[in-house]
């Protein structure tokens, strides 16, 4: 963990040790008395404050100028686990995901240490969240939902979000309170009024091949995109919110297709947002082949040509087609939903279900409902 004030930074060992490190001469100083790997660090706002979650089922809370422990509160956690302070440094929460009280975050008074509330879920919380306006608190859990609780009174949640799987992080944007951004253990990004607990944006797919321990939603002032962090080996970048188009006007939806291209990892192994899209696939023409839709993706967003557009409308049959010719779970029913009533496309559904099912590197649990559903669309054409 990084000290905001950019001055220190606090790591942990296999071994049990935990160090703390000024960054202005590397001066090293141990962390003293944890009886188990330390799984969650943490500053506190005003980088004076540590706070360590150790497996011995203590959370431990140092000064960083002494090195010292100031106290200690038992919490029973042991995998997945993390501290977040309020935005005023007032108050800390502890939550696990694995662990005695994985069901039940933790909020001390940073300068006393004394218990102010728990908040309650069905299974491991793998995120807490403060409002940008410091007046709410968000859980994201693995009992497929997601909870708004007003600071005043923790004993309910305000809001119950279903998000329909594990979450494993969530933000609330300071530029758009109004929407909540959940990430579920596939990967998948979804958004949801904050105020009406409505789904109303998503998904933004994620990737292959993930660590739902390790995956995170991450954002910095002032940016109006977040980054999906897929780990172990992928990295999207999202824009909070699309731009106002007018999709009658081609330039407008070219500019914001331009308007973020992707990421490129630099010299010091630093993450860069690639902007201007044009001039970026300019640089690279050369690298780009394939058929004549790449030829005319590519003069659509050089020329900006509307003859161009790869994109134009198909006919219903045609479309269908193409659907039926990617042969994914996700064409084919999209083409289902069209045509919930084609036997056709029934029987080639219940064919992929029946495929996936089979799949060793699909987790366990979804071969078997994929395998259940496969012989219930079977039971339609046979």
């Amino acid at each position: 963990a990084f000290a905001p004030n950019g001055k220190h930074l606090v790591y942990s060992r296999e071994n049990n040790d935990v160090i703390l490190v000024r960054l202005r001469d590397g001066e090293t100083k141990p962390i003293a008395g944890h009886g188990g790997r330390v799984r969650g660090l943490s500053f506190s706002p005003d980088s004076q404050i540590i706070v360590t979650m150790c497996s011995d089922n203590f959370i431990r809370v140092f000064d960083v100028s002494t090195g010292e422990e100031k106290y200690s509160r038992e919490y029973g956690n042991l995998w997945g686990s993390q501290i977040v302070f309020s935005n005023d440094g007032n108050l800390f929460v502890c939550f696990t995901q694995i662990g005695k009280e994985s069901t039940t975050p933790v909020a001390f008074q940073t300068a006393t240490g004394k218990e102010l509330f728990r908040l309650k879920h069905g299974n491991g919380v793998s995120e807490v969240f403060f409002s940008p306006d410091g007046n709410f608190v968000y859980s994201g859990s693995r009992d497929f939902s997601a909870k708004k609780w007003d600071l005043k009174d923790t004993s309910q949640p305000v809001k119950t979000y279903l998000v329909g799987d594990w979450v494993s992080s969530l933000i609330v944007p300071p530029m758009h309170p109004d929407r909540l951004f959940t990430m579920s253990r596939s990967g998948n990004t979804y958004v949801y009024d904050t105020e009406t607990a409505l789904y109303v944006d998503g998904p933004y797919r994620g990737a292959e091949g993930m660590r739902f321990m390790q995956m995170k939603l991450k954002t910095k002032p002032g940016a109006d995109y977040f980054l999906a962090l897929n780990a172990p080996n992928a990295v999207a970048a999202w824009p909070f919110a699309m731009v106002d188009m007018k999709l009658d006007n081609p330039q407008s939806l070219i500019d914001f297709s331009a308007a973020l291209n992707g990421l490129e990892i630099d010299e010091n192994q630093v993450l860069k947002v690639i902007e201007n899209a044009p001039e970026e696939l300019g640089k690279r023409e050369s690298a780009l082949s394939g058929g004549e839709a790449l030829n005319r993706w590519k003069r659509w967003h050089m020329t900006g040509d509307e003859k161009s557009d790869p994109y134009q409308s198909m006919s219903a049959e045609r479309y269908r087609k193409f659907l039926i010719s990617q042969n994914t779970l996700s064409s084919l029913e999209a083409v289902l939903y069209r045509h919930p009533m084609d036997k056709e496309i029934v029987k080639l559904y219940a064919s992929k279900l029946e495929q996936l099912s089979k799949k060793e590197d699909v987790e366990k649990d979804r071969r078997r409902r994929f395998g259940v559903s496969a012989k219930w669309y079977k039971t339609l054409v046979e």
